[in-house]
């Protein structure tokens, strides 16, 4: 069965992409490669706040039809006729931002017209921080799928109010990521490789840094920890900035923590993550709202311990060894638990990302059908 996997793929920048490319590797591996359409340039300027959409040095390369934009729309007919060119069953797409709601609802029409069967794997039905046109750009694009795979059953629930008529969503866990562990290194050795010191806890946050992730609440939690358990961990704050540091590099002064966050404002290649899990003790996702994480997963397929918010993750994953969920936004909560974590190291996880990835991708091709 031919499928046509489409969505942006390494070298371009971020989960998405990680997950998109990661999901072609595992059907290829179940023995149904799929044929890749990407992206034909990143985001306009004005809409993109990191400083490149693209891999420093990406690892994969992904042969792949470059045809996908969103605001050109003079472009869409093009890639619609090479997808009804590509003998294919399904056109599978994934779902995160209501940008391509216009150009994604216009290709899978064309391609339902075509005969092709219409799949969306939903990430975020809608985003975490909301904007006018939001919801009628979602209903644009997701009104024209036929099936519907989530990471969490909360967007399942979204997606019911969207469409009430639409089939039931198809619930399957986020898999994690574990492509990080061939530069893992002895956790000394990557102290010494960051300037970092052995002899103190060290926790990560990782990832692009946006306002709904947590950073300014768990610089609050930092000095509830330090008043209340005497523990003083360093934070390890990497990932670029999407909103600005400059709010809460000011908090950091303002709370007398200065000495106790090293700041990485950048993206970072997989070597250099590498070197940032093998570093730390703990991997922490104070999220104040999530659907999933794929921070968190990175963690669990490096055999990180972490904690993180409920709601990250869906209840139907849990538990997991490695991982504690603590109550969102509870400053005393989430000292006590990293205090806990600290004092008594939780079991570093043990997961089978392979057995994953191969599970979401039989799961895709039945509702390919």
């Amino acid at each position: 069965m031919n499928i046509i996997l489409a969505g942006p793929l390494p070298p371009y920048r971020g989960g998405i992409a990680r997950h998109t490319g990661r999901l072609a590797q595992a059907l290829a591996e179940a023995g149904s490669p799929p044929t890749l359409l990407t992206l034909r340039g990143g985001y306009p300027g004005w809409l993109y706040p990191g400083r490149s959409s693209l891999e420093p040095d990406p690892a994969a390369d992904f042969q792949a039809a470059r045809m996908l934009t969103g605001w050109r729309f003079w472009q869409w007919p093009a890639a619609a006729r090479w997808i009804a060119n590509q003998s294919a069953a399904a056109l599978i797409l994934p779902w995160w931002t209501p940008y391509w709601g216009p150009a994604f609802g216009w290709l899978a029409a064309a391609a339902r017209r075509q005969g092709l069967r219409v799949l969306f794997v939903v990430h975020n039905a809608l985003p975490h921080e909301a904007r006018p046109l939001d919801r009628l750009l979602t209903r644009l694009a997701l009104r024209q799928g036929q099936a519907y795979i989530v990471h969490n059953g909360s967007q399942a629930e979204v997606l019911a109010r969207l469409y009430p008529d639409q089939p039931n969503a198809h619930f399957y866990p986020h898999p994690p990521y574990d492509h990080l562990n061939e530069y893992r290194l002895p956790k000394d050795q990557a102290r010494e490789a960051l300037g970092l010191p052995t002899d103190r806890a060290v926790l990560l946050q990782f990832g692009f840094q946006r306002a709904y992730k947590g950073l300014s609440f768990l610089l609050d939690v930092l000095v509830e920890l330090r008043e209340n358990s005497g523990q003083i961990p360093l934070l390890l704050v990497v990932g670029e900035h999407w909103n600005g540091s400059s709010a809460l590099k000011a908090q950091v002064l303002r709370l007398g923590l200065g000495e106790q966050v090293r700041w990485f404002d950048r993206y970072v290649s997989d070597q250099e993550a590498g070197l940032f899990f093998s570093a730390a003790d703990l991997l922490v996702a104070p999220y104040r709202r999530a659907t999933q994480s794929g921070a968190l997963k990175l963690a669990l397929g490096f055999g990180l311990p972490a904690l993180a918010s409920a709601g990250t993750l869906d209840p139907r994953e849990l538990p997991l060894e490695g991982l504690r969920i603590l109550p969102a936004e509870d400053a005393a909560a989430w000292a006590r638990g990293i205090a806990a974590a600290l004092r008594e190291p939780l079991p570093a996880p043990q997961i089978d990302a392979s057995a994953a990835w191969a599970g979401l991708a039989a799961l895709v091709m039945e509702l390919a059908r």
